[in-house]
């Protein structure tokens, strides 16, 4: 959570299965945090103590949080995102607005050059 109205979850973008996955951890976050008391009082002493909810078993207004979706890339967003993780947006896009959500969806500039390094490449098991 940034400035406590922001969720920001963040991927560098490597293959359908990781947007595919980043959607989808959004969406179960943002529905936990609103639809779940046990959650919000599981997460609230982690919070730093300017963004703890007052009474995190108050259900929160969504309308006043923001889910952002930042990816990692050299490509153009939306426009380049492969078809199944445009699929898995758009559902979790569909969730998140009847929940009253605001969402944003960024793209953070990578070197292209970077990316081809060893310290970029996932590690084998």
């Amino acid at each position: 959570m940034k400035n406590g109205n922001e969720f920001v979850h963040v991927k560098l973008y490597r293959s359908s299965s990781t947007l595919s996955h980043l959607f989808s951890q959004g969406f179960v976050a943002a529905e936990a945090f609103i639809k779940d008391s046990d959650y919000r009082e599981k997460l609230n002493p982690k919070l730093p103590v300017s963004i703890k909810l007052a009474d995190p078993k108050l259900r929160p207004d969504p309308s006043k949080y923001r889910v952002v979706y930042a990816i990692a890339t050299t490509k153009n967003i939306p426009d380049d995102l492969p078809f199944f993780s445009k699929v898995t947006l758009k559902n979790s896009l569909k969730t998140l607005r009847a929940l009253n959500y605001n969402i944003s969806l960024s793209k953070i500039d990578v070197d292209p050059i970077w990316l081809k390094t060893k310290k970029c490449k996932p590690k084998k098991n």
